[in-house]
């Protein structure tokens, strides 16, 4: 699709339209574009909002439009939570013990009454640098004795490392967290990662016995969760970083919306939520530098 451009910017620029609000970091509620039914009209009567990337060419006074998605999203939602820092992402207890660290660490929704917003299988993931690789795949490095690393993981994901999810200012890819190290500075290795899990329905130490499978890991709009986090320190100290691993699809038929019941399973992501391991044999082994 081409137009004519009759303000020209700069020689190529990205915009993108948003299925879960434009892509601006300090959005408010107010901004979020409605849709009427028209608008959202399919064969199971919902589907994703476009999102496009749009390159301007002065020279040439043309608008070269591609689609990025056109399926359920799955995004690093810290765009939506931060600048400021420590708002709707809040440290809201802190406890140090030598090198461990406790913290409780709290997300509140940014979309207070946006029933149509709803976010689910919501994860606060821990980027780090690791030592353990040599796995099959060898651009899998994750995090091991000795480094910094989430010790009470409620399971490990690859989502938003900086490594193979690279900044480019988008929801899309990694973004640096304004309570973490920059990237640039530490390089993070680990593509591999572990995360804590959010939902209104789980308490802030335990999901397997608060946890509703019905309720499909909700978390409502203006809804704030809080999960503990147990840290433990390198000898270079605290150097980290996060994403909010957050994953959505338009609700089906007309507002309003119940969550979850309007919404379709494509709003959940496809990955098992958690893990609990109980290790009755194993003849696996990695030293550092061999497996087998």
């Amino acid at each position: 699709m081409r137009r004519k451009v009759f303000h020209a910017g700069p020689l190529v620029f990205l915009v993108l339209v948003l299925t879960f609000v434009l892509g601006c970091s300090n959005l408010s509620p107010t901004d979020v574009p409605s849709m009427d039914n028209e608008s959202r009209t399919s064969q199971l009567s919902h589907q994703l909002w476009g999102v496009y990337q749009f390159a301007c060419n002065p020279e040439t006074e043309s608008i070269d439009i591609v689609p990025l998605r056109a399926a359920d999203m799955h995004v690093n939602a810290i765009v939506f939570l931060e600048p400021p820092a420590l708002v709707l992402l809040s440290l809201d207890y802190i406890e140090f013990n030598g090198n461990l660290i406790t913290a409780d660490i709290g997300l509140r929704h940014p979309f207070l009454g946006l029933t149509e917003f709803t976010g689910f299988d919501v994860c606060g993931v821990f980027i780090t640098s690791g030592s353990i690789s040599g796995f099959s795949d060898a651009d899998i490095t994750m995090p091991g004795s000795g480094d910094t690393r989430l010790l009470n993981p409620d399971g490990y994901a690859r989502w938003w490392n900086p490594s193979e999810f690279p900044m480019d200012g988008t929801m899309f890819g990694y973004k640096d967290g304004l309570l973490g190290a920059p990237d640039s500075f530490a390089n993070f290795s680990c593509t591999i990662n572990g995360y804590k899990y959010y939902a209104d329905d789980i308490d802030a130490e335990d999901i397997y016995t608060t946890a509703d499978p019905a309720n499909r890991g909700v978390f409502s709009a203006g809804q704030k969760n809080i999960r503990r986090f147990e840290i433990e320190l390198s000898d270079a100290g605290l150097i980290f970083n996060y994403a909010i691993d957050a994953n959505w699809e338009f609700p089906q038929g007309d507002s309003p919306w119940i969550a979850p019941e309007d919404f379709s399973p494509n709003a959940n992501r496809v990955e098992a939520w958690g893990i609990d391991v109980t290790e009755v044999d194993n003849t696996l082994f990695n030293d550092g530098s061999n497996s087998g």
